[in-house]
């Protein structure tokens, strides 16, 4: 069964009023107000309503290019690992793709290069190790029209995504990209 809270709950995320979310449907005003007030005789096209707040939706998301780092810093597979640790540090970021032959073929991130500082590589090992010894998988890569929303729970499981526009890296969106953006 559908909620009337459930409309009336997308619309208001959506910043809309009543009266616009009935024009855009199709609807009458009082037939949506008394969906929306949990009037169970409503006779009204559900579909309707739900086509117009997705087309809203729509006009009004927010896409990964809108929020991305445009400038993405990349390390090179053989780089040794003390210069990528710098990189990193340099730039204030915490991970970086790792491309080899121009494609991305892992990544490499502050916690992996804690890791083997922690548990046996000892500083003069570090100097010597290239990064593909101590990379991670790749990041997942998400065309630049992706919602932001969609790529949230994979963010939960990966610091970020790599962003591509016609195949080619374009950008890079972070967890911390994503919190910045929420803030404004």
């Amino acid at each position: 069964m559908v909620s009337p809270l459930d409309i009336a709950k997308r619309r208001k995320a959506l910043g809309i009023s009543m009266p616009e979310l009935a024009q855009e449907a199709g609807v009458s005003r009082e037939m949506l107000k008394e969906l929306e007030a949990g009037n169970p005789h409503v006779e009204v096209d559900l579909a309707r309503i739900y086509q117009a707040l997705d087309r809203l939706e729509e006009k009004v998301a927010i896409r990964v290019r809108d929020i991305m780092t445009h400038d993405v810093i990349l390390v090179n597979a053989q780089e040794l690992l003390s210069k990528a640790a710098k990189l990193l540090k340099t730039n204030n970021i915490s991970q970086a793709p790792v491309i080899e032959n121009g494609k991305i073929v892992g990544t490499i991130t502050e916690v992996a290069i804690l890791e083997k500082l922690i548990y046996g590589m000892n500083q003069e090992e570090f100097k010597d190790v290239p990064v593909n010894e101590v990379m991670e998988r790749p990041l997942p890569m998400v065309p630049d029209t992706t919602l932001v929303t969609a790529v949230l729970p994979t963010l939960k499981d990966h610091p970020a995504v790599v962003v591509s526009t016609k195949g080619t890296i374009s950008g890079i969106v972070s967890r911390s990209d994503v919190l910045e953006f929420r803030k404004r």
